[in-house]
């Protein structure tokens, strides 16, 4: 039941901001032309998260609805400050970099009313390659866990119920794992999370996203939430664990092993793209070094790669592969 303070079928999207300066206003009139034709109230609030670019002076020059943080305190920390000015049943988030298409907002919130979350699953394939794969590990892992079909544990377009975000709120990570922890929080409570497959483009900008220290974030955000579900359950008298049943331990065992050796041959054979994942988003046949050792075998000479990069190059394994 919506709270007296929610208005019902409405809708806050929270668009946070970090030195985004360039984007804001194509994300502004993106979301405003998507939204002024549809059918219920909404509202764009942007939140600066102690940007350096002079990105808070752009909105407040153009009037632009805004919150902001005097200093920098992480992607998710701005979601929650968000989520306080929140008066809408529903409140959405969606990146300011026009990696997400605004455009499919009314599609996920055609879903919002039966569901408590609405994820927008993405199109990754130009991501590089060991990024893609390590998806897919987490993405299996957990669907084997929870019997989920998880097909996105960290998109950063979804639609919420406002009250149920605000329930996982005081667990959630204030960096870029938010939508991980939110994700993971929704698992561990048997919560049915809607995947609705959604495009995805290559951000205006920079990414802000360093892999060392999102992976540590990443890894902690889990371990927090699970301690935060199992402390709402004790105080509800609930049981504290669900142990998984035998049959979901052998069924999570070789695929696990099996991914885990594909990243670590990933790993061995696109160094290039492990040093710098961002380097190139083309196709990965011209953009690997045992590829280059391949087509110009004259540039290492003996290289290990040369072998190899023969029987990778098949149109089988290509099909394979893609």
């Amino acid at each position: 039941m919506t709270g007296p303070s929610l208005k019902p079928n409405s809708l806050t999207i929270i668009v946070p901001v970090y030195n985004d300066k360039d984007s804001i206003l194509q994300t502004k009139t993106r979301l405003e032309k998507v939204l002024s034709d549809q059918p219920f109230e909404s509202r764009v609030l942007f939140v600066d998260d102690g940007s350096t670019d002079g990105a808070r002076d752009l909105l407040r020059e153009h009037g632009i609805d805004h919150v902001a943080h005097e200093r920098n305190q992480g992607y998710g920390a701005a979601i929650k400050t968000g989520a306080q000015h929140v008066k809408t049943e529903f409140l959405a988030i969606i990146d300011c970099d026009g990696s997400y298409p605004p455009e499919e907002i009314p599609r996920l919130m055609e879903c919002a009313p039966d569901y408590d979350m609405v994820v927008g699953a993405r199109d990754v394939r130009i991501n590089p390659p060991l990024h893609r794969m390590a998806k897919r590990v987490v993405c299996h892992v957990l669907t084997a866990l929870f019997d989920q079909n998880v097909r996105d544990i960290n998109s950063g377009l979804r639609i919420f119920r406002t009250k149920v975000f605000r329930e996982y709120s005081p667990g959630l990570c204030d960096r870029f794992s938010l939508t991980s922890s939110v994700t993971y929080g929704f698992l561990l409570d048997k919560r049915p999370i809607k995947y609705l497959p959604i495009a995805y483009h290559k951000r205006v900008g920079e990414s802000k996203v360093r892999r060392v220290s999102f992976t540590k974030s990443f890894l902690e955000s889990l371990v927090v939430m699970r301690r935060f579900c199992l402390a709402r359950r004790a105080q509800a008298g609930e049981s504290q664990e669900t142990p998984p049943p035998q049959s979901r331990v052998r069924k999570i065992g070789p695929p696990l092993a099996v991914f885990l050796l594909g990243l670590l041959f990933a790993a061995f054979f696109m160094w290039p793209q492990l040093r710098d994942p961002y380097a190139s988003h083309g196709d990965v046949f011209q953009h690997t070094w045992w590829m280059v050792t391949y087509h110009h075998p004259e540039l290492y000479p003996g290289a290990p790669y040369g072998t190899y990069a023969r029987s990778l190059s098949t149109p089988g394994f290509q099909a394979l592969y893609f």
